[in-house]
């Protein structure tokens, strides 16, 4: 045989240099089991075929095996010499190789699609609302058999704690498969009822056992599962009862809450209204003398300091509770801005302050916002000023932002002159009863900048403050008004309604309340400018008076006892009444003014009320006008008044107290703290006897008038 290097290396044999080698050396090379098939290949080209083809093994001289595809044919034959053959001899040992791996696969995906679908089955089994372990365990044996390797002779069982599951023909064998479960209190177990020959791998495979281990860390993830979400449903119901209760609770605090702030504003508001009412009154009178003017000036200021308390804290329950509002209606920046500064001139006056009000060119004159929200706020703000203020500047800048969209942003600032505000206090100054430390010796219940701030936000805006010690504060406050070109009429200033203007029977007005003195303050009031009254002291009074008598409007009560307010209305609308009816309330909260609307109430007021804020309701309902008293304009309390006698040895011991005492002794008096005056009397005695006694005297006349006058003609501290 001639032979190539390709073929040479093939079979690890060296050819001679012709590359002839000898047909048994080539043979010798076959694996024994391929040699006679190769050699018959050869032989039946010697005995005439014209090819042939044929497949073997050869062994190579250090030991390796090879697969060979060989094909030949007779390429020459003559009479009397053997023929000649040309064959070929391809290695074919990676395709082998592929071959085998391949059918190796094809028979272990077949084990594995049974295994695999096992564990599919068991894990469509184990769902969390399975009724019984026993029932899903019983399923899962069924199973088991078919995955095995030999499922005719195969049986499985499976045991958790007191339950226990097995295939029919389960019985103890030496052939078994175990693996426990759930921290030993499972078993699963797979016996072969026959061994199974040597040959067939038996009994059992190392992928069987795998799988028996998978489907029990299945039970296991199962078992656990449902002892969570157990857990979990258990504790999710413990925590639905008790954020039920909490929120029942929560209710139950929140109605006590709004029930206690509505009855003591009742029960306050009601004295109140007769208070002011009366003080309102007094103040019309032109018999009293200036000391007594002072005295009901008081009487005001007192007045509507307790009321500003009141009114805030409804305000902050209002806010918390998401129940405030805001309107949007045109009005008159420039004169709101002027309306304030005059309201603080005087106290500016009298506290050494200047007080400069600055309007920007851009600044609009007529907007479209909330003119009594935006109102409160700057009194709040002002007010602060002038309490934590002793001397020098308070300055209010107001001006705009560009244009946008129909609207504009407008910026008004607070500056003041007094001590600051340290840094760690600042964030503290907008919470709710918080104060900074300097504001907590100063009174109040330290609520304004935090209702200012959600009220600015109501506004589309924002309140801020920066401060630097010992240099002042300055408290921004921004909103967003709508702009339009709505001229507005120029309200001409006026005294007291005096009178009904023009001739005609006066209306009649029929004014219902439980309390006495409301309704004494009501008929006085009324009847002084000219109306003819009637009163009623409940519901049911009040509709008959009101079936006898015919009048032109009823202010009704909200709150006494039998026939409520809201009743009397309702029957009262239901008679079919043309009387124009407005409704007094003094819970504080909006929840009733909806409710007098929805009954039937034209108006509602809130008391204490206005003696201008009542006529003018009244005069919009009846359609009437009032003659003014122009020469008795609203007074504002003046503290520039002649000092009385002793004034002057008093303001020469008040400028000798020690400048301490004599700065706490001032604010006191400008903020007519009687209490706190009281106490510092104390403290000037033993710098000043006369003195001292000269302060009891005018604070127990309330004179804080004169006090302040005293300390003004001083011009120290």
């Amino acid at each position: 045989m001639v032979v190539d290097e390709r073929l040479s290396d093939l079979y690890g044999m060296t050819a001679p240099g012709d590359g002839s080698i000898p047909y048994e050396a080539w043979l010798e090379r076959v694996h024994p089991e391929d040699a006679a098939g190769a050699a018959a290949a050869v032989d039946a080209l010697i005995g005439g075929a014209p090819n042939a083809r044929t497949e073997y093994r050869v062994v190579r001289p250090d030991g390796q095996v090879r697969y060979v595809e060989g094909a030949g044919t007779v390429a020459a034959k003559g009479a009397s010499a053997p023929p000649k053959i040309v064959g070929m001899s391809r290695d074919v040992t990676a395709q082998k190789q592929a071959e085998a791996e391949r059918a190796r696969l094809v028979r272990d995906l077949g084990e594995r699609v049974k295994e695999l679908h096992l564990l599919h089955e068991a894990a469509r089994l184990l769902r969390p609302d399975r009724a019984s372990d026993e029932a899903l365990f019983q399923e899962l044996v069924d199973r088991l058999p078919r995955a095995w390797q030999f499922a005719e002779c195969c049986e499985a069982r499976i045991t958790f704690r007191d339950v226990t599951v097995a295939t029919p023909g389960f019985a103890e064998s030496p052939w078994r498969q175990s693996v426990t479960f759930a921290g030993g209190a499972g078993v699963i177990d797979v016996v072969y009822l026959e061994e199974r020959p040597p040959s067939a791998e038996g009994p059992f495979l190392a992928e069987e056992r795998a799988l028996l281990e998978s489907l029990a860390e299945m039970l296991v993830s199962y078992i656990e599962l449902r002892g969570h979400r157990e857990g979990l449903e258990e504790l999710v119901a413990t925590r639905t009862l008790e954020l039920r209760s909490a929120k029942e609770q929560a209710e139950r605090a929140n109605r006590a809450k709004s029930t206690f702030l509505a009855t003591m504003s009742h029960e306050i508001r009601t004295p109140m209204n007769a208070i002011l009412g009366y003080a309102q009154l007094l103040g019309r009178d032109r018999t009293l003398d200036r000391a007594q003017k002072r005295k009901v000036d008081v009487i005001l200021s007192s007045g509507d300091h307790l009321l500003t308390l009141i009114t805030d804290i409804l305000e902050m329950s209002r806010i918390e509770a998401g129940r405030a509002t805001v309107v949007r209606e045109p009005f008159d920046l420039h004169a709101l801005l002027t309306n304030v500064e005059h309201m603080f001139a005087g106290l500016a006056s009298a506290k050494g302050l200047e007080l400069r009000f600055r309007r920007a060119g851009d600044l609009p004159r007529v907007v479209v916002a909330d003119p009594g929200r935006l109102r409160q706020v700057l009194i709040n703000l002002l007010g602060n000023a002038m309490k934590f203020t002793p001397h020098g500047t308070i300055t209010v800048d107001a001006g705009a932002a560009e244009p946008s969209d129909g609207g504009q942003t407008i910026t008004i600032a607070v500056a003041d002159s007094g001590p600051g505000i340290v840094a760690e206090d600042l964030p503290r100054i907008f919470g709710s009863f918080e104060q900074a430390r300097l504001g907590a010796s100063a009174g109040g219940a330290g609520l304004g900048l935090a209702i200012g701030r959600e009220l600015a936000r109501l506004m589309g805006g924002d309140l801020t403050a920066t401060s630097a010690v010992g240099r002042g504060s300055t408290f921004t406050l921004t909103f967003q008004a709508g702009l339009t070109s709505e001229a507005l009429p120029a309200a001409a200033p006026r005294g007291p309604a005096v009178a009904i203007a023009g001739g005609g029977a006066p209306p009649r007005i029929l004014v219902v309340d439980d309390q006495m003195e409301n309704l004494k303050l009501a008929a006085e009031l009324l009847g002084g400018v000219g109306f003819e009254t009637r009163t009623a002291g409940s519901g049911e009074e009040a509709l008959a008076v009101h079936d006898e008598w015919r009048p032109n409007l009823v202010l009704m009560d909200m709150r006494m006892p039998g026939i409520g307010g809201l009743e009397a209305i309702r029957r009262l609308r239901a008679s079919g009444t043309s009387a124009a009816i407005v409704a007094f309330t003094a819970s504080g909260f909006d929840d009733l003014k909806d409710d007098a609307r929805a009954a039937g109430a034209d108006h509602v007021l809130f008391k204490p009320y206005r003696e201008a804020e009542l006529l003018d309701r009244i005069a919009e309902l009846v359609g009437v006008r009032y003659a003014y008293d122009d020469q008795v304009g609203p007074r504002r309390a003046t503290l520039a008044v002649p000092l009385p006698r002793k004034a002057d040895a008093l303001s020469r011991a008040l400028e000798a107290l020690p400048a301490e005492l004599a700065s706490a002794l001032r604010e006191a008096v400008l903020q007519a703290r009687y209490a706190r005056i009281e106490q510092l009397a104390t403290e000037v005695e033993p710098h000043s006897a006369s003195a001292a006694e000269e302060i009891r005297v005018l604070l127990r006349d309330f004179r804080y008038d004169e006090l302040a006058a005293a300390f003004g003609r001083t011009g120290a501290r």
